[in-house]
């Protein structure tokens, strides 16, 4: 049914919006020299993912996707020049950018002491990279005329959407600009941005504009708002308590960028060598999830208790 599509994609779209406040969070409190950052978070993150265009790159060479080789095309993708061959590569360039300005960033927040004078800026951000954005999913199809807003900076180097939740993750945590917001009104808020999202998508669906997805992206302004507003009570439920399985819980962080890396590629070739065909769809998905999950595990395992420095280097293994 569509309502269930449709509260998985809304649901599966939250992750990308906590990661980056809980990123931003823990970054951006912290003092940096510029120079120690990069040699240590920045170049090994960097030489990682050009490992993983490369691997990818040849994935889809292989017979799992048989696609043809061109070193030319190979190089753009390392350069970031061109989106790479597996759609989950598209967040490196967002995460590369932020760790690019992090050391700065976090020297300029942490001498800005008053907090209202952040708000001017962050009004703007939002009304160019999350309003606007919002509004031209309409204008795409449904009503041309909102094609003239044509205010739109898609800057994915530490910029666009991305950095407002980085930054508002900051905001949030550090200087708890929503502290005082009752628990019961953002719990409404949150409510009434996924009803007034999931009433656009639905006229966008009524109106026979399937391919548009721009109200499941991270410049929907439903998202941006559900996702601080859940990281914000999440901070509130979490913060300084104990966590159950909380050894568990940190060895899947220190090896989640692995997870990450290698849960696309072997999902794809599941879906092709598997007979998955003919099967009950949510049956489907929670096999290719277990599946892509506990096998990007299982990989990880030797790399990260036997061999560290490969570990460290392929998967960027903390």
């Amino acid at each position: 049914p569509w309502i269930v599509e449709h509260v998985l994609f809304t649901a599966g779209r939250l992750g990308v919006p906590l990661f980056l406040a809980i990123s931003g969070a823990l970054l951006l409190k912290r003092e940096y020299q510029v120079k120690d950052f990069y040699k240590k978070s920045l170049i090994p993150l960097l030489l990682t993912t050009e490992i993983w265009i490369v691997l990818n790159y040849l994935f889809v060479c292989s017979p799992v996707k048989n696609e043809a080789f061109h070193l030319p095309e190979l190089f753009q993708e390392m350069l970031f020049l061109k989106d790479s061959s597996l759609s989950h590569m598209w967040y490196m360039p967002v995460i590369l950018g932020i760790y690019l300005v992090v050391p700065f960033l976090a020297k300029l927040l942490r001498n800005w002491e008053d907090t209202s004078e952040f708000r001017i800026w962050f009004v703007l951000g939002f009304a160019a990279f999350i309003l606007l954005p919002t509004l031209k999913v309409f204008g795409k199809e449904a009503f041309p005329a909102l094609n003239d807003l044509s205010l739109e900076v898609d800057t994915r180097f530490w910029g666009g959407c991305y950095g407002l939740y980085f930054v508002g993750g900051y905001f949030i945590a550090e200087r708890k600009v929503l502290c005082k917001v009752r628990e019961w009104i953002l719990w409404i808020a949150a409510a009434v941005a996924f009803l007034l999202n999931t009433a656009g998508q639905r006229f966008l669906y009524s109106h026979g504009f399937y391919k548009t997805n721009g109200l499941y992206w991270y410049s929907d302004a439903a998202i941006f708002l559900m996702g601080l507003i859940l990281f914000e009570l999440l901070r509130r439920h979490v913060s300084g308590r104990k966590v159950p399985g909380e050894r568990g819980l940190t060895y899947l962080s220190r090896i989640s960028f692995g997870i990450y890396l290698l849960h696309k590629p072997i999902m794809v070739a599941a879906e092709k060598y598997l007979p998955l065909q003919g099967i009950y769809l949510p049956v489907k998905m929670a096999v290719l999830f277990g599946i892509s999950f506990g096998g990007s595990i299982l990989l990880l395992l030797p790399f990260s208790f036997m061999w560290k420095r490969a570990g460290k280097t392929v998967f960027y293994i903390k």
